[in-house]
């Protein structure tokens, strides 16, 4: 993102953008940034955007090679047309013969960085990854966002609101509006405000039921399953929120052998630093095969479920019992 503010105080642009990533905010906030000072984005006549996978490469080029109307530029805009993961001749061929006079700016879910596509943009354009940033530029940002509305914050109760919410930045940013509102005239928001007000995410549910069951809490960890449950959060996305939590303790749990920081193990996980840091200290309490197991029980129980040898509650109910039973 710096890299394209510096772009833009200049005034010089690169000739394509791909802006992707897990931090859907950052996402975003860079397209929001770029976009417009690219071209007027009012502008019907040199702005135009194509938005899915139906996306036809060849109305592409044929307004990319249109030159603009009264303009320095013109500016295509593709969101989620899949074109970052699967290999087209047709529309690679639109980048190698992009007019000097037409920008492309790509907004993408899911990239592969083998595709000839994401290769060529990283030689001839630019590449913006938007992932989760670490606990201090979180705090930062929050701490920017409730100053904004004329707020302030303990960096204690900052951190204990980012343990028991969620780390997504819009999420957060809803969060934080939420406490701001309810402080009403109160300059200082307070734990108990955070207690009251902030919805705490069912992944931290599932946190606690996985610590329960590492320390064979069976009692504790039937508990917090029913608590979903009156939620009314469906059996089988707790199944999966479950073996999710496992698998990503496997591969924190790797990666901290070989040595890896806080930064790397949530980028390759898709958490932020904070969390991946959690989820290593979490899994210390499981040796590998022990989760490798435990992922099994999972994938068995789900698949009783799906054969109608169990329903979905009680699937559930007994993974739970298996993996926080003691022996």
């Amino acid at each position: 993102m710096k890299h394209i503010k510096e772009q833009i105080s200049k005034g010089i642009f690169s000739p394509i953008y791909l802006l992707y990533g897990s931090e859907d905010y950052l996402v975003h906030q860079t397209k929001k940034m770029l976009c417009p000072a690219i071209t007027d984005m009012e502008d019907t006549i040199n702005f135009t955007k194509f938005e899915g996978k139906q996306t036809d490469p060849k109305e592409i080029a044929s307004i990319a090679e249109t030159m603009p109307f009264f303009q320095e530029r013109r500016l295509i805009l593709l969101e989620d047309t899949g074109f970052l993961k699967k290999a087209s001749d047709d529309y690679l061929k639109i980048l190698k013969e992009l007019p000097e006079t037409t920008i492309i700016v790509m907004v993408e879910q899911e990239v592969d960085k083998r595709n000839k596509i994401y290769k060529y943009i990283k030689t001839n354009g630019y590449i913006c990854e938007c992932t989760p940033p670490d606990e201090k530029t979180l705090m930062n940002w929050c701490g920017a966002l409730l100053a904004k509305r004329g707020k302030k914050i303990l960096k204690s109760d900052l951190s204990y609101l980012l343990a028991v919410t969620s780390t997504n930045m819009n999420q957060l940013k809803n969060e934080l509006d939420k406490l701001a509102d309810y402080a009403g005239e109160r300059d200082v928001i307070k734990r108990e405000d955070i207690d009251t007000i902030v919805t705490v995410e069912i992944t931290n549910q599932i946190f606690d039921m996985i610590s329960a069951i590492a320390r064979k809490e069976q009692k504790k960890a039937m508990e917090l399953y029913n608590h979903l449950l009156t939620l009314r959060e469906p059996p089988m996305r707790i199944l999966f929120l479950i073996a999710r939590q496992f698998q990503l303790m496997l591969q924190i749990k790797d990666m901290k052998e070989l040595r890896k920081t806080s930064k790397e193990m949530g980028q390759a996980a898709g958490l932020s630093p904070y969390i991946a840091e959690k989820y290593a200290s979490q899994a210390q309490h499981f040796t590998k095969e022990k989760l490798k197991e435990n992922l099994e029980k999972c994938a068995h129980a789900e698949e009783k479920v799906k054969t109608g040898q169990l329903g979905d509650r009680l699937a559930v109910e007994l993974l739970i019992m298996q993996c926080s039973e003691k022996k």
